[in-house]
């Protein structure tokens, strides 16, 4: 499988909501916070990290997430971690080290703008927070070369 899955938490975060809302316009595909990518009842249950792998990475909805590559495997842990607003985890994740000072800052300046918005009736509803936070955060990450 070719890893086409961007290299950076904002790349990450802009396809993990961009495929979402491809996953929730296609019939053959339900969103399942709770699973990465699970082939069930004919139809294929992703969450936000599990729909960039169908979509960016164009697995087919009978992939075992078993047979991922490591440094596939862990984009997915990063785009996951952000979508529950842990940034410096996605951070130590993505980049298999500890963010400096200056970076850490704005991780978690970030964390705190997605752990604000997982107070919403929305999130209680979703499990996510609406998009438009999640791309606000991504504007911060790339303006910060994270």
């Amino acid at each position: 499988m070719k890893d086409n899955l961007p290299n950076t938490l904002f790349g990450l975060l802009r396809t993990g909501v961009t495929d979402l809302r491809k996953a929730v316009r296609n019939p053959d595909y339900r969103i399942d916070m709770t699973v990465y990518h699970e082939f069930r009842d004919d139809l294929c249950y992703v969450c936000m990290a599990g729909a960039a792998l169908a979509f960016t990475n164009n697995v087919p909805r009978r992939y075992n997430v078993g047979n991922l590559p490591d440094r596939t495997l862990y984009k997915l842990h990063a785009i996951d971690f952000m979508r529950t607003g842990d940034m410096v985890d996605a951070y130590n994740k993505l980049y298999n080290t500890v963010a400096q000072p200056d970076q850490r800052a704005v991780l978690l300046n970030v964390e705190d703008t997605i752990k604000q918005s997982m107070k919403s009736d929305f999130y209680y509803k979703h499990s996510v927070v609406p998009a438009e936070v999640y791309l606000g955060v991504a504007d911060v990450l790339e303006a910060n070369g994270l």
